[in-house]
């Protein structure tokens, strides 16, 4: 089994590796530090921008406030809409994400509490300058892989503010014995993600996720995208059971992360997809744990070394992200925001 033999893996590997086996404690050192910002007025309307992996980081928390009696948003682009939002989260691991900047320059003027999640960069000048609060997150490697820095950071500020309790850090404590199941030394048959990474080898991934969940999914896409190099498909459950299915290509399997707080109706269209599609084509990504936190976190720990044993399974670089490198440095507008926020900074 090659994801057996993994002792003479390539130094891009065991980089990537290496990085995921510290996924709890890049967690709960976010989480420290993102736990001492100021607490301030609690806020009533919450905002997260951010793009890629640091848009998810918005999905999960908004995921989390969802049940607290908190308006929240999320925002992948150029702009924020005008909503009175008490407080803004400005999420990029570089500090130099042009959607992200040139949203928190557009709310200047509605002046909200603005913090922001970052190692750096531009966007630590131009918050400090509004008077914001910055968290800075562990340096030096791609920011797709500083997500749970960037999530323990979001989750310390929210906890700050007094919107989420302490005791979420026990349930990612917890999971220190989740974490090693999966890990790379952990043999393929006690190694869920090692079984997984192996069933979707070879086909079209085609990921429903529903609600609560859709974060997770959407990460594995992502994930599956970047480190794997994999083209994959993503839909909405129930939605996808009333079009998608219709149009599925012959060499898929489809990849359910499921939480165990299910509603009714989607536990049943997930039994019928099964029994319509056949055991072969369906494929459940399971944690478990004692909170939706610690269901959720697990499942993102797992979703990330799925993709990277993908990698390993293609032969393809886990770490170096070409294609998007360079349409980075074609965006002719990404200048354009450059050039306002050097000017804003001065």
């Amino acid at each position: 089994m090659k994801l057996d033999n993994l002792s003479d893996l390539h130094p891009r590997y065991v980089e990537a590796f290496k990085i995921l086996d510290s996924y709890i404690d890049d967690f709960l050192k976010g989480f420290s530090s993102g736990v001492n910002v100021p607490s301030g007025v609690r806020p009533k309307n919450v905002a997260f921008i951010g793009v890629g992996g640091s848009g998810i980081i918005g999905d999960i928390a908004s995921a989390i406030l969802s049940n607290s009696g908190v308006s929240s948003g999320v925002f992948k682009g150029y702009e924020i809409n005008s909503n009175q939002w008490d407080a803004v989260f400005a999420i990029s691991y570089s500090g130099e994400t042009a959607e992200t900047l040139e949203a928190v320059l557009g709310i200047v003027e509605e002046n909200p509490r603005v913090v922001a999640i970052t190692s750096g960069g531009r966007l630590e000048k131009v918050v400090k300058k509004i008077g914001g609060d910055v968290v800075r997150i562990r340096p030096g490697i791609q920011p797709r892989y500083a997500l749970p820095s960037m999530l323990g950071a979001t989750l310390g500020v929210l906890c700050s503010m007094k919107l989420i309790p302490h005791s979420i850090t026990k349930y990612i404590e917890n999971s220190r014995n989740f974490l090693n199941t999966i890990k790379s030394e952990r043999k393929f048959d006690e190694n869920p993600a090692k079984r997984a990474a192996t069933r979707i080898h070879g086909r079209l991934p085609i990921i429903y996720a529903y609600d609560r969940v859709w974060p997770v999914g959407y990460r594995l896409k992502c994930q599956l995208n970047e480190n794997a190099k994999m083209f994959c498909h993503i839909g909405y459950l129930p939605e996808a059971l009333h079009n998608d299915v219709e149009g599925l290509p012959d060499d898929f399997i489809v990849v359910v992360p499921r939480i165990d707080a299910e509603h009714e109706g989607i536990r049943a269209g997930i039994d019928a997809l099964r029994d319509n599609l056949g055991e072969d084509r369906v494929m459940e990504l399971r944690a478990g744990g004692e909170d939706f936190i610690q269901e959720v976190f697990q499942l993102l720990m797992m979703v990330d070394y799925i993709s990277v044993y993908l990698a390993v399974l293609r032969d393809v670089d886990p770490i170096s992200i070409p294609r998007i490198s360079g349409l980075r440095r074609a965006n002719k507008y990404y200048e354009k925001v450059f050039r306002r926020v050097d000017g804003f900074i001065g």
